[in-house]
């Protein structure tokens, strides 16, 4: 008789293997999970406690997109998906609803920040898909979760603070000027010095390259104002920024394409509630409080000094000439609201008292001035004014400053004795000088014993001298 094999059937043991593979990639699928693949399991725990914070869990689909993997230098990130975005899909969205969310940490320490920044930041669908766009080596990693802006914008938008000095905005559906939009620096430190969100708002635009009336400048809008940052010229470098009361007015004359062009300092307090912001083309003036909208100050271009002569005015000491300024704009017009300031070129032969448009010049010493008049920078022609002096003071016509001296240093030396010096021309020389004092220098203890009046007389080529002495009391 055949003999029999006993044979297991074969249908269960394919069975049991499906069965059994279909459980690996079960347990495999369930490996992956919020905070999976973090270093410790002090970080699983933070990526965890992110995840369920303020109804982020709400906005994604589980699983995971991936584990936690390395982000940057030092970073940490898990992917999610989208809620409204199956896994899988590619296909972008709107707020919330792109391709990806993501929790991200900018360190792997477990100590918890002290700096006031996010441990573990939410970053949202339209945000994370223009920080992937910038990358985390440009912007750095995010400080805050993504916020909803301020309702100061027709279309919603959602911004993000970034440790490299960066706030990226992204608008929920495209505007005029597109739909994200990056503040750094440094228009990042000026928008934060003036109030950030809640001063200058969201940006509305990107930097823009713009030439303006020979000066160059990059500029950004914001919902409450532009900055512009200044690329050539004496002002390159320098960061201004028009905003609120300046801002409406500083439209209605065209911005910066209109007659004002580019700032060019910020608004600045001028003497209490009055304020001035300065422009190319002029200036708008406002005073706080006063309910008034900002005016237009024309620049002064020019100024001119009555009275107005092509020669030196000649004054004998003592005498004194009332001088006038006139201002004027680039188109004629005439300018009586604006600060002058008088300058003397030298004060020792005239000096000058202003008030406002007018001043009056006095002749203090022999010699000859310039003075002038200054008004927003720009400077009068001079007006030359040349003085006689009555003869003598002491030491008065020596050719140098070093020799006038000496003529004092001796009657200070001769104390009791006066010395009263004649200078018939109005010179003298060094020679005699050097002769004189050897005559001081012989006669000085006979002056100290002899009491009475003494009249000396030195003659020297033109130079006459005439001493009288005192004796000690």
């Amino acid at each position: 008789m055949p003999q029999h094999c006993n044979r297991t059937p074969l249908l269960p043991i394919v069975s049991a293997l499906a069965l059994l593979i279909s459980g690996i990639s079960i347990c495999l699928a369930a490996v992956i999970d919020v905070g999976s693949g973090a270093p410790s399991d002090g970080l699983t725990q933070r990526f965890q406690n992110a995840f369920f914070r303020n109804g982020f869990a709400y906005l994604v689909s589980l699983p995971p997109a991936g584990n936690v993997t390395r982000f940057g230098a030092t970073g940490l990130i898990q992917e999610f998906n989208s809620v409204s975005q199956p896994a899988g899909s590619s296909t972008t969205g709107t707020a919330n609803a792109g391709p990806r969310l993501a929790l991200i940490k900018s360190n792997m320490s477990t100590a918890l920040p002290t700096d006031g920044s996010v441990d573990v930041a939410q970053v949202l669908a339209n945000i994370y898909s223009y920080y992937t766009s910038i990358g985390v080596n440009t912007a750095g990693s995010p400080t805050t979760d993504t916020i909803n802006c301020p309702q100061v914008t027709k279309i919603a938008c959602e911004y993000q603070f970034f440790n490299k000095n960066y706030v990226l905005f992204s608008y929920d559906s495209t505007t005029f000027n597109g739909d994200n939009f990056a503040v750094r620096d440094p228009y990042y430190t000026k928008w934060k010095t003036l109030g950030g969100i809640n001063g200058l708002g969201p940006a509305t635009d990107i930097e823009r390259n713009i030439t303006i009336g020979g000066g160059a400048a990059t500029v950004q809008l914001y919902v409450n104002g532009e900055i512009f940052n200044n690329t050539s010229g004496t002002l390159n470098g320098r960061v201004f920024v028009v905003t609120s009361p300046i801002y409406g007015a500083y439209v209605k004359t065209g911005d910066y394409s209109g007659f004002l062009g580019l700032p060019t300092s910020d608004d600045m307090v001028l003497s209490g509630a009055n304020h001035r912001q300065t422009f190319q083309g002029g200036n708008l003036d406002y005073t706080v409080g006063s309910g008034v909208d900002p005016a237009v100050k024309l620049p002064v271009d020019s100024l001119s000094l009555l009275p107005y002569a092509t020669s030196a005015f000649q004054l004998k000491q003592g005498d004194t000439l009332a001088i006038h300024a006139n201002l004027y704009t680039a188109n004629g017009a005439a300018l009586t609201d604006r600060t002058v300031t008088w300058i003397s070129s030298n004060s020792r032969v005239v000096t000058i008292a202003g008030s406002g448009y007018s001043a009056v010049a006095q002749a203090v010493g022999a010699g000859t001035a310039l003075i002038t008049a200054v008004s927003e920078g720009k400077v009068s022609p001079a007006l030359t004014i040349s003085v006689t002096a009555v003869c003598c003071q002491i030491g008065e016509g020596a050719p140098n400053p070093i020799i006038s001296q000496a003529f004092q240093d001796a009657v200070t030396a001769v104390g009791a004795a006066t010395l009263v010096v004649g200078l018939v021309y109005g010179c003298v020389e060094a020679e005699a000088y050097r002769r004189f004092r050897r005559w001081i220098g012989r006669t000085w203890f006979r002056l100290r014993r002899w009491r009475g009046r003494f009249r000396y007389f030195l003659r020297c080529r033109r130079i006459s001298l005439r001493i009288t002495a005192a004796g000690e009391e």
